[in-house]
């Protein structure tokens, strides 16, 4: 993302409350950073020097990992060999959370007045505690908006800054963008919902206002809720009209065969490397009136797992990571979003592009995906949608088929709450 030169802004640096001072003689910590792309490696190693730089009592090593990779980290937990801190997806923060025995309550650690004083965003929250308690705490986010093509706009004769405000808008974009072929195919897709960068469409029952899981019970809600079938019904009009293979995804967007794309706040680096070049704007996510708008807030947390050999400097480490001016910092290197308020309000004032200003605004609109978002719900909510838009089963089959194999893993998994 294209910032305005850095601006000192001064923040408040939450007071360490642990439960034991860190001897004099230095502790090493293992903390393993789960991301594979090098501009963040590169970041996090800046970030963890300056802080050994300036805590000679504690001092990080920094392994990176994949955060997707949650069989080493469960069988270094259960092999009582663990890191110090563990950088985590936070869907993986919610399935490690609620099956219990591999994350350390930080509240045990720093107490929940303080944790609570952190300002984190809605969406990394849900993620990230449970009734009050922290298992992670989240340092990045992403957000999700609507791509569009000014130019492809411009040619059809509409307004290229105006994104779609509602479901009904975007279904009349979709339309009048879409140009067929001789042999009826299509040529060039408006939009689908099928391609995007969206979670595999399971957030368009958020908006048409439906819910998909209950944090209360640890269950799945996809059936009875007549504005989840409204949703699904959707997704299969677009599949009747435009055909079951039409995608909108992330290729076709840049190779400009499709006018409107759903992608989250990382895409823009790829627009901006494209050889392809073109204008285009961002909107927020259209929903059916009466339905706020919203952003996917998938969060990247940092966690103490159990067992871990030095917990309270491993606290240290983790509040450091949290400070709001070193969220800004990170996210001047590497464009990733923060997940705390006092970070997001920080970056608002440095950044000069009103695309990315869409993308920031909306964190505070924030939502998480459920425990075993993937690849368990990833994979059976896709199997599904895709055997509806090949008339295989029907919408309401869609969300049985998938409440019915959800609710069981759910169940296998938090039998022990």
């Amino acid at each position: 993302m294209r910032v305005l030169s850095f601006v000192f802004i001064v923040f408040i640096l939450f007071p360490f409350s642990g439960t034991s001072t860190l001897a004099a003689e230095a502790v090493e910590i293992d903390f393993w950073f789960g991301e594979t792309n090098e501009i963040y490696i590169d970041a996090m190693n800046q970030i963890v020097s300056e802080f050994n730089e300036a805590h000679p009592s504690v001092q990080v090593n920094m392994t990176p990992w994949d955060a997707n990779d949650v069989d080493k980290l469960a069988v270094a937990i259960l092999s009582g060999n663990p890191p110090d801190v563990a950088y985590l997806a936070g869907f993986t923060v919610n399935v490690m959370k609620l099956s219990g025995g591999y994350l350390t309550p930080l509240n045990d650690l720093m107490g929940s007045e303080a944790l609570e004083r952190l300002d984190i965003l809605p969406g990394p929250t849900e993620e990230n505690a449970q009734a009050g308690v922290w298992y992670a705490i989240p340092f990045r986010t992403t957000s999700s908006g609507m791509y569009m093509n000014a130019d492809l706009f411009g040619e059809a004769g509409l307004d290229p800054t105006k994104g779609p405000q509602d479901i009904q808008a975007l279904d009349e974009l979709a339309d009048k963008l879409t140009l067929w072929g001789s042999d009826g195919s299509v040529e060039r897709l408006g939009f689908a919902p099928r391609g995007n960068n969206f979670a595999v469409g399971l957030p368009w029952m958020w908006a048409f206002g439906g819910e998909f899981f209950d944090y209360d019970s640890s269950l799945p809600t996809f059936t009875g809720r007549p504005e989840n079938l409204a949703a699904v019904e959707w997704i299969a009009s677009y599949a009747e009209k435009y055909g079951p293979d039409v995608s909108a995804g992330s290729g076709n967007f840049l190779n400009q065969r499709t006018a409107m794309h759903v992608n989250t706040s990382s895409f823009v680096a790829a627009l901006q490397a494209a050889e392809n070049k073109f204008n285009w704007r961002i909107s927020p996510l259209p929903t059916i009136p009466n339905v706020d708008s919203f952003s996917i807030g998938f969060s990247l947390a940092a966690g103490i797992p159990i067992g871990a050999s030095h917990p309270e400097a491993a606290m240290e480490f983790i509040l450091h990571l949290i400070e709001p001016e070193t969220n800004v910092r990170f996210f001047q290197q590497t464009g990733a979003l923060p997940a705390n308020f006092a970070a997001v309000q920080g970056i608002l004032n440095l950044l000069d592009d009103p695309r990315d200003r869409v993308l920031v605004e909306l964190l505070q609109n924030s939502r998480a995906l459920p425990p075993f978002y993937y690849p368990e719900l990833y994979n059976v909510w896709n199997e599904r949608l895709q055997a509806m838009r090949r008339n295989e089963i029907s919408p309401p089959q869609v969300l049985q088929d998938t409440q019915r194999l959800m609710e069981t893993i759910y169940k296998d998994a938090f039998s022990g709450q």
